[in-house]
């Protein structure tokens, strides 16, 4: 719906706006998470189209919002 539209240009304009240093993932979680790469990427242009085919496919199809076991991968 809207909500996930508008949070998916915000994401798309956030990505946007990364410096060419930075390393960067992303993240969609509900019930379960999948990552766009197992590990960071190198912001660079065929990165940065990776990511944003990644942001124009999501969809609300993970349920719930669990937001532990995210954080938990990312931070380990």
């Amino acid at each position: 719906g809207r909500p996930l539209h508008q949070a998916k240009n915000a994401l798309q304009l956030f990505l946007r706006s990364l410096n060419s240093e930075i390393l960067f993932n992303i993240v969609s979680f509900g019930t379960n998470f999948e990552k766009l790469s197992p590990v960071s990427l190198p912001y660079n242009d065929d990165n940065l189209n990776k990511a944003s085919k990644y942001i124009e496919n999501m969809a609300a199809n993970f349920g719930g919002t669990n937001l532990l076991s995210p954080l938990q991968d990312i931070f380990t």
